[in-house]
């Protein structure tokens, strides 16, 4: 059984076309598996240019909306989904690929019931060299001050 635990960036797995654990491979490691992907990028004018997802959140949970988040599962959906998983057992076409199909369906279901119940929000995107120091900043080290100390070290080096 092959264990992988990792922290990957949710942008790197959306540009992951194919993602394959190849077999132990001693020449380069007798413990590690080779992996082999495929990452899909557009090239633009020599830079790379990769859609970014959307940062679109749904809120949090509320347990006193649980009727409502059930009234907005699309039962025409439901019936879709359940008559394709049926398909796939009668026809034993049981595969990697149609249950990937099969539980993307359902998350979308979900996912929609529950955009459509609690609503959504845009996360702003932060960059994590400047929360650091937004962290420690002081409300009264404004414009002034920084042009000042920009001054001041300027002077130190001459």
């Amino acid at each position: 059984m092959v264990e992988l635990v990792t922290t990957v960036d949710t942008l790197l797995v959306k540009m992951l076309v194919n993602f394959f654990i190849l077999e132990t491979n001693t020449l380069f490691s007798d413990i590690h598996n080779p992996l082999s992907l495929t990452v899909k990028a557009e090239v633009v004018k020599n830079k790379v240019v990769v859609d970014e997802p959307s940062h679109e959140k749904i809120k949090d949970w509320e347990s006193t909306k649980t009727a409502d988040f059930i009234d907005s599962i699309d039962g025409e959906k439901v019936n879709e989904i359940l008559t394709q998983l049926v398909n796939m057992v009668d026809n034993a076409t049981i595969n990697e690929t149609t249950i990937n199909t099969a539980v993307e369906s359902i998350s979308n279901l979900l996912t929609d019931a529950a955009k459509s119940t609690f609503g959504t929000y845009t996360q702003q995107k932060l960059n994590p060299n400047l929360q650091k120091y937004k962290k420690a900043s002081k409300p009264w080290f404004d414009d002034d001050c920084k042009e000042a100390r920009k001054k001041y070290k300027s002077s130190k080096e001459s």
